[in-house]
């Protein structure tokens, strides 16, 4: 019986004490914790009064009204300006700069090479160049026909570009048959301001270009390069190989017949064909390579027909001039 009395009379005392706290705590308690770093008072304080308030406790010590000591109101926190973005064109992060990703300028929209780019990510960005290849290559794209109809367009590029890179490219689309003007030009311009050219002779090769740019960034510059091996057979394959028709096998046949590389170059072409998969063409191409001397002898012109006859018609008239002479004397 005495239970919920008890629990009667505490439900009312807690309404009170709602009532009686509602003109000093207008805030609830998370909302206090949550402004707290704002108000010139303490924090606890604040957080400790606003929850004794909404409990029925009529405050504590002013935190609920979030009281300086003076006993005047603080404001509330100001919430912090947001960063206007540019719309149309996204925020790229720097981080993409480090990637395996190609930055596009907003100036390349619509151009057909961004189309074929499909072995590697590309995205458009804010930058000075046309496209960013990697932390120290860039690249700007040009037509002749653009450049006919704009000759002070790419001049002002490079100035715009100035020394930013250390690679600097400059890739050209060869879209007319009669720019050879133009491609002198843009040469000069290369070679002055320091740019690499590259000229393509369709959207796909450009394309393939940012591409093998961009995978071989951080790659060594011997990774192009064919690679030998440091054993002997290896090395003789290389050599016998730059014969044209040779291949691997037949160079490892000839080895294998002859021993050495001095008794593969004085053997005989007879010799040669009797080693399996070494035909006459193969045969013949040796021989040009292994016989041949490296030096061409200048070919003398052949004598000129009647030469030999004027020369005796010649002596023979100046002989009979001679004996009229003798005569008259």
């Amino acid at each position: 019986r005495e239970a919920p009395l008890r629990g009667g009379a505490a439900r009312g005392r807690a309404r009170e004490g709602e009532r009686q706290g509602s003109d000093a705590a207008p805030q609830p308690a998370d909302a206090l914790r949550m402004a707290a770093p704002a108000w010139a008072g303490g924090r606890e304080g604040g957080a400790d009064g606003g929850a004794a308030a909404a409990g029925g406790g009529g405050g504590g010590d002013g935190g609920a009204r979030g009281e300086r000591p003076g006993g005047r109101l603080a404001a509330l926190p100001t919430p912090a300006a947001q960063p206007v973005q540019r719309r149309g064109r996204p925020q790229v992060p720097d981080s993409l700069v480090n990637t395996r990703c190609v930055l596009a300028s907003h100036r390349q929209r619509g151009n057909p090479v961004l189309q074929h780019i499909h072995n590697i990510r590309w995205v458009y960005a804010d930058i000075v160049p046309d496209y960013v290849l990697g932390e120290s290559t860039c690249a700007l794209f040009i037509s002749l026909r653009y450049h006919a109809l704009h000759r002070g367009y790419l001049t002002s590029r490079m100035h715009e570009l100035a020394d930013a890179f250390r690679t600097r490219i400059v890739l050209c689309y060869a879209d007319s048959e009669d720019g050879s003007a133009a491609l002198e030009e843009i040469t000069g311009l290369c070679v002055q301001r320091g740019f690499s050219l590259i000229v393509c002779w369709s959207p796909q090769e450009a394309a393939r270009y940012l591409e093998t740019f961009k995978l071989y960034e951080k790659k060594p510059a011997d990774a192009i390069m064919t690679r030998v091996e440091g054993d002997f057979h290896s090395k003789v394959e290389a050599f016998l190989t730059c014969v044209k028709t040779i291949n691997k096998t037949d160079a490892h046949m000839l080895l294998q017949a002859f021993g050495t590389v001095a008794k593969i170059i004085s053997a005989e072409p007879a010799e040669w064909a009797a080693v399996p998969g070494i035909g006459p063409t193969k045969v013949k191409m040796l021989t040009e390579a292994f016989h041949k001397p490296l030096k061409r002898q200048a070919q003398q012109p052949p004598p000129q027909q009647g030469l030999g006859q004027q020369a005796q018609r010649g002596q023979q008239a100046q002989q009979g001039q001679q004996g009229q002479q003798a005569q008259q004397g």
